[in-house]
């Protein structure tokens, strides 16, 4: 409990660095002053005498004990100025109460401690305050001589005595007052005048340190940024100094190649690059610079000796306050692949083109070839051996008809027209052109069935079924 509470009187609540550091003495004193008043109210109660002195004084040290407790309440809120004019007015009432217990002529010695509370509020707070605590040290002074004259002689004073103690004391608290103003006048201006310029570069430093705090974070959070796409880039990010040296290899020279890190630091790039693909590497070296940013394709070995294709680009820069430059490499192998089978693409539609029109020529001889020999199979008698033949050539002129009709289709001249037709037909009809294929020694017999179903074809192109 009592630890608790004394944490809440003594953390302060000052951001400023000057004014808690001056807070920090203040504190100090409020702690002391009201300790000395704990230890004094113990005193006086456990004094056995009773009366007017006894009630002042336990009043005085409760007010003094009060106040400064106030007054580190005040301070720990962050106002030093006001804490200080409590804490010098408590001073100064403490002193008040011994005066009016003990008397002038038995309290030279606190009179000494007016100048606390001036100084307490000279140097904290302001000097209309000062002059304030400085009037009253006065009037305080001049109220305990007045008392004096109440009180009767002593034994070994005499009335001129008295009057000069009364004269030389209310003369030095008044020179000293004014010296004591005068001087903290001065003073409290000129450190015044210091703490804000040591307040303000305070300030400044602040400011400059939190800048500094916000660029650093700033740079940090821009490598951290800058780190994570070049260590997860699918690119191969390199940096190589004059000599053509690695410096710096990303991680995907791990993964895509299997070259560590550690093994290719210090050794240089072209150790790597195919022998054929090296002069025009070095001539793209040779014309990097701040503005030219060239670009070439080179065969790259990997970790198993295989040769894998890139295309790299660089551009120059300083690093560690050398000039270096930075190189970024991509597999093109499976874009080279790509590129290689459009271009099987276009050369299979050139053909296809090509053998279209051929087809179309040839299609126009067959219409010729099968309208004479349909001429020929008129003016030949019906049992003439030689209307056989002309049947044969007709089939032959069909047939052909039909592989100039798949060739406009490969070559997309001809859109596929599926019909529904019966195999044995087909088969019947295909029966001359299969015996000539075959030898003589050689039976051919076609056996058919009539239960066959209906198959969804192209009859220009049976033979693709």
């Amino acid at each position: 409990m009592l630890q608790r509470l004394w944490t809440r009187l003594t953390v302060l609540q000052i951001t400023d660095r000057l004014e808690a550091r001056l807070a920090r003495p203040l504190q100090l004193m409020l702690v002391a002053l009201m300790s000395i008043s704990i230890i004094g109210m113990y005193i006086t109660v456990m004094a056995p005498l009773r009366g007017w002195s006894w009630w002042l004084v336990v009043c005085g040290n409760l007010v003094v004990l009060l106040g400064n407790a106030l007054a580190l309440v005040i301070l720990r809120r962050g106002q030093l100025r006001r804490a200080a004019i409590l804490a010098a007015f408590c001073f100064l009432f403490a002193i008040a109460a011994s005066l009016t217990v003990t008397g002038l002529r038995d309290s030279q010695g606190v009179l000494i401690f007016l100048i606390v509370p001036v100084l307490l509020v000279g140097l904290l707070a302001s000097p209309r305050w000062m002059l304030v605590l400085a009037a009253l040290c006065v009037a305080l002074v001049v109220a305990a001589s007045v008392r004096e004259y109440t009180l009767p002689l002593s034994d070994n004073m005499t009335e001129e005595q008295r009057d000069r103690l009364v004269f030389i004391t209310i003369s030095t608290v008044t020179l000293l007052m004014v010296a004591l103003s005068l001087f903290l006048g001065r003073f409290s201006v000129a450190l015044r005048d210091a703490l804000l310029d040591a307040k303000y570069l305070n300030e400044q430093l602040q400011a400059d340190l939190a800048e500094r705090q916000r660029i650093e974070a700033s740079m940090r959070e821009s490598e951290a940024r800058y780190r994570l796409i070049a260590d997860n880039s699918a690119d191969l990010i390199s940096i190589l100094d004059q000599e053509s040296r690695f410096v710096y290899t990303s991680p995907s020279f791990f993964s895509v190649l299997g070259h560590p890190s550690e093994a290719l630091l210090g050794r240089s790039a072209w150790d790597l690059v195919h022998h054929d693909d090296l002069p025009h590497v070095l001539a793209a070296w040779s014309q990097i610079d701040d503005h030219t940013h060239p670009t070439t394709m080179f065969r790259f070995r990997d970790v198993h000796g295989r040769w894998q294709w890139f295309e790299a680009s660089g551009v120059a820069a300083i690093w560690q306050g050398a000039p270096v430059a930075i190189i970024t490499g991509r597999d093109i192998g499976e874009r080279l692949r790509l590129e290689a089978q459009l271009l099987q693409a276009r050369k299979m539609e050139g053909i296809g083109r090509l053998a279209g029109g051929v087809a179309h020529d040839f299609n126009n001889l067959l219409v010729a070839i099968g309208g004479f020999t349909e001429l020929a199979r008129e003016t030949i008698p019906p049992g003439n051996p030689a209307v056989q033949d002309l049947q044969q050539v007709k089939l032959a002129t069909e047939r052909a008809t039909n592989l100039t009709r798949q060739l406009l289709a490969f070559a997309r001249r001809q859109i596929s027209d599926p019909q529904l037709i019966r195999l044995d037909e087909l088969i019947a009809d295909m029966r001359p052109i299969v015996q000539q294929l075959v030898r003589e020694d050689i039976e051919l017999r076609i056996v058919q069935s009539a239960a066959l179903w209906g198959v969804q074809i192209d009859p220009r192109r049976p033979s693709r079924w």
